[in-house]
């Protein structure tokens, strides 16, 4: 609806499927309307409800609320943001979550950006993917699916504050090493509840289990078109996120929260489709035993490949010299330090799986982290990809083992990917055509913002 009012009438699901309909009646008291910022943080408003299966009016938000960092709330003036202007924060009903599981009485969904007219707002991230996606539908017949791992810590609180991570108070639930069993039943009640609660949400989990950091572990969240992933990863974190503090725990989503240990990601699974088909082989094998792509799989990673240093400011986007997204990006800690892909290959950025049984092959894409917002994310992944696809790129040879030597390093700083993105001329045409001038504006303006503030672990620890 144009500006006023959105009904809850239809599937009421994340996924579509059965749900109820309709808001429930002496149940849900309040709804969460939740949007994810410039600098990848959720935030949400909420609405209570007066009566169920009502028509839901959306609700006024200043423009200057994309125009902050993590470091506190007040406007970044180089956003190109002011006090001045409001958007109307409007759910998609195809995000509804009727219940919470941890909290019945509220439910949620994830909101567009719109100006008074009903149209997108110009600095709305979600928008700007649903736009990034139509136009690789429309010009290529592609739709771009992802799943996503989501690594985090598992906090407890420290028995004598202010210790733990940074002076936070909080400290790793544990010591375990990578997959350990006792690590992971340790902590399987709190576990467990996080995986239910995403079921309940209508969101499929894939796998989980211990990570390799202390206190660290990955769910990973089941394949879904482009827009609905992105939806489901801020969802999840959520979820993750509640079921912890119910259970008198922390999450962190934090890149590095701990120096000498490996970093948190939130790895892409990326795979192309057309008609409803995977659009991701090829039709012979190579020499070599390994899978084939097709010269479309090849255009579109092949761009997201060469372009990947300037995507770096999109994926990579935090700031901390000991916490953020380039403290994680390292040799050796197979989080993807040099520009390459290989089949099977961890310390490759760009991996492609080998298919098995009724598996398909995707591109595990590791330079995005917790930091990130997704839709912008994807939607930069989208562009250089469409750039791959309208120029007939191509990958080169995979990396097999370590890519030291056989590649270039990617960006070590924010301000070297910063700098390769002002040297990628057809990247920054494609995402200001994609996204359009303004989000970039505001969103590398509050990246900026954060670095010259240079946030602290103890101040990011739990906004993430």
């Amino acid at each position: 609806m144009a500006s006023g009012s959105r009904a809850y009438a239809g599937s009421g699901a994340a996924d579509g499927t059965d749900a109820p309909t309709a808001v429930p009646a002496r149940q849900l008291h309040a709804l969460r309307l939740i949007w994810t910022d410039c600098a990848g943080l959720r935030r949400c408003r909420v609405l209570p409800l007066a009566a169920p299966g009502g028509a839901l009016p959306a609700i006024g938000l200043t423009k200057a609320c994309n125009g902050m960092g993590v470091n506190g709330d007040s406007l970044i003036p180089a956003s190109g943001l002011t006090a001045s202007g409001e958007v109307r924060l409007t759910p998609d009903p195809s995000t509804y979550v009727p219940q919470l599981p941890w909290y019945p009485a509220h439910g949620m969904a994830c909101c567009d950006l719109l100006e008074r007219s009903g149209a997108p707002w110009s600095c709305c991230p979600r928008s700007a993917l649903a736009r990034c996606l139509g136009r690789l539908s429309e010009r290529c017949g592609l739709t771009l699916r992802a799943g996503f791992e989501l690594e985090f810590v598992l906090l407890r609180p420290t028995a004598a504050p202010p210790g733990g991570l940074g002076g936070s108070g909080w400290e790793p639930v544990d010591s375990a090493l990578y997959c350990l069993t006792s690590g992971f039943d340790a902590q399987c009640a709190v576990l467990d509840a996080m995986v239910s609660a995403l079921l309940e949400c209508g969101i499929g989990v894939v796998q989980y289990h211990k990570e390799a950091a202390p206190g660290q572990f990955e769910i990973a969240t089941a394949p879904a078109d482009a827009l609905l992933a992105a939806d489901r990863l801020v969802q999840s974190k959520e979820v993750i996120s509640a079921v912890a503090r119910r259970h008198g725990l922390a999450v962190t989503f934090v890149p590095k929260p701990m120096a000498k240990e490996a970093g948190s990601g939130c790895h892409m699974h990326l795979s192309l489709w057309k008609d409803g088909e995977s659009a991701m082989p090829g039709e012979r094998g190579g020499a070599d035993g390994s899978p084939s792509l097709s010269a479309a799989a090849s255009a579109f990673f092949g761009g997201v490949l060469s372009h990947l240093p300037a995507l770096l400011p999109f994926m990579s986007p935090s700031c901390g010299t000991d916490w953020g997204s380039y403290a994680r990006l390292r040799p050796g800690c197979w989080a993807g330090a040099f520009a390459c892909w290989g089949w099977d290959n961890r310390e490759a950025p760009l991996r492609a799986t080998r298919p098995g049984g009724a598996e398909t092959t995707n591109f595990e894409l590791k330079s995005t982290d917790g930091t990130t917002n997704p839709y912008i994310a994807l939607a930069a992944v989208a562009c250089a990809g469409g750039i791959g696809l309208e120029y007939g790129a191509a990958l080169p040879p995979p990396v097999d083992g370590a890519p030291e030597g056989a590649a270039p390093a990617l960006p070590g700083t924010l301000a070297e990917a910063l700098a390769a993105l002002e040297a990628d001329r057809p990247l920054r045409a494609a995402v200001a055509e994609g996204l359009g001038p303004e989000l970039v504006r505001a969103y590398l303006a509050v990246r900026a913002g954060e670095a010259e503030a240079r946030p602290s672990l103890r101040d990011v620890l739990l906004r993430y």
